[in-house]
């Protein structure tokens, strides 16, 4: 298989412009809905998760302990087939490169150009934190949305909130398949393009913070979608 190389995060911010129309979600006209489309047989994607976790020890030093992954992937939801490659590094560790191959009978993975071997588990691709598939994307947002502000300019809308609400803890908690904790706050921008409706760029900041054992934890996601429709599926073949 033929992979391009993992390339570099670039992000929009959410610039509202005196010329944009930001207006509350729930007061966002019935007849101009922001309806995101689900309805996507594939579509390529980048995602960078990184966990942080920033702690004051018993001698009152500060200590910060990181990792991070990165995933470029092509995604067919209907047919369950994913492939890609991956780099993971902790905070005392040297990076490691997978790539991964994965569909409903079979999954493969190579680390570090080793020898291809076969996964423990089929589904382990979709199920990995790294690779949220892009129908638990559009659910998030659809919270944010309920939530938040929407700002429109000419070629796309962006969904922005920060705060904190219990339920958006619990039902993020569950798309995200984690342990709800109390008090997480979530700040999150997504931009949805204004032709399509489907979701270009999205990320989540989520921060936990614990007084009583004076440590701070933030799970940072971000996402970028495209080639939408436009892949062929490929059989397991190393070329």
């Amino acid at each position: 298989m033929n992979y391009k190389r993992l390339c570099s995060f670039v992000f929009p911010t959410a610039v509202i412009l005196s010329a944009c129309q930001q207006v509350s979600a729930s007061d966002h006209l019935p007849t101009d809905p922001l309806t995101i489309s689900n309805n996507i047989e594939n579509y390529h994607q980048i995602i960078a998760v990184t966990n942080q976790t920033d702690t004051i020890n018993q001698i009152g030093v500060a200590e910060t302990k990181l990792n991070y992954a990165v995933t470029e992937s092509t995604v067919f939801p209907d047919e369950a087939i994913a492939y890609g490659s991956r780099i993971t590094k902790g905070s005392s560790s040297t990076p490691s490169k997978k790539r991964i191959y994965d569909n409903a009978q079979v999954a493969y993975q190579q680390v570090d150009n080793g020898e291809w071997e076969a996964a423990a588990t089929v589904g382990a691709f979709f199920t990995s934190i790294e690779v949220i598939p892009y129908d638990r994307f559009v659910e998030m947002t659809q919270l944010f949305e309920e939530k938040g502000t929407i700002s429109v300019d000419d070629n796309s809308y962006t969904i922005s909130y920060s705060g904190v609400d219990a339920d958006i803890q619990t039902e993020l908690a569950n798309i995200l398949q984690q342990f709800p904790l109390s008090d997480t706050h979530y700040s999150a921008n997504v931009v949805v393009d204004k032709a399509d409706k489907r979701i270009t760029d999205f990320h989540l900041v989520v921060e936990v913070t614990n007084q009583s054992s004076q440590q701070k934890t933030t799970q940072d996601i971000k996402a970028s979608f495209s080639k939408y429709n436009s892949n062929i599926a490929r059989e397991f073949i190393d070329k």
